[in-house]
């Protein structure tokens, strides 16, 4: 019984942070109880522990929370841990500079493209501390480059679930003329590579 009341404590302090996002920044134990459901002495209690251990932080003047330093400091680890950062970097750094252009490097998780890295020509040091933001592939340089990998199944599946919203002028909302570009994107990168990189 108390291993499974410990479960449940972690699954609501993981699910508490998971509500912090670029839509919600900030949020109050008002605003948390409500989102979760839970009474605001239980939201209460988790807050105070996140925050002495400084994954969350209060702002004085509006009382609300907002993610600390220490989730920071594990993004940026995990960060420089990733083995496709340590092994990427150097053709990043070097396709940034002769392109004179920021090179990015993402992987893709779930539904969406991750950043892991950006290299800016301008500077000599540019990793993304930071893990994110997800970036929706179907509008994205980056993206399209995942989905144009992803196995035939999977973009299936991908474009039965997504609803290609339009984010600029330029972004493609139909779905027949993305597997165009997509089929383009794959084109290229066989005559940049000399490799045949169809997805199975």
């Amino acid at each position: 019984m108390k291993n499974e009341k410990g479960i449940q404590s972690v699954y609501r302090v993981l699910s508490l942070l998971s509500l912090f996002d670029r839509g919600h920044p900030r949020l109050g134990v008002t605003e948390i109880s409500r989102m979760m459901n839970l009474p605001k002495g239980t939201v209460h209690g988790f807050v105070r522990t996140l925050s002495r251990m400084k994954y969350l932080r209060q702002d004085s003047a509006t009382r609300k929370y907002q993610l600390g330093l220490k989730i920071y400091e594990l993004g940026a680890i995990l960060a420089d841990s990733l083995e496709i950062n340590e092994k990427a970097a150097g053709p990043a750094r070097q396709l940034a500079n002769r392109t004179r252009l920021t090179s990015r490097i993402a992987v893709w998780d779930g539904d969406s493209a991750l950043l892991t890295l950006n290299i800016d020509a301008r500077y000599h040091y540019s990793f993304v501390k930071q893990i994110g933001p997800h970036i929706p592939a179907y509008c994205s340089a980056v993206g399209k480059v995942l989905l144009a990998f992803l196995e035939r199944g999977e973009l299936k599946t991908y474009l039965e679930q997504t609803k290609l919203v339009r984010h600029t002028s330029n972004t493609i909302t139909q779905k027949e003329k993305l597997l165009k570009e997509l089929e383009g994107v794959r084109q290229r990168a066989i005559q940049k590579t000399g490799r045949s990189l169809h997805p199975a």
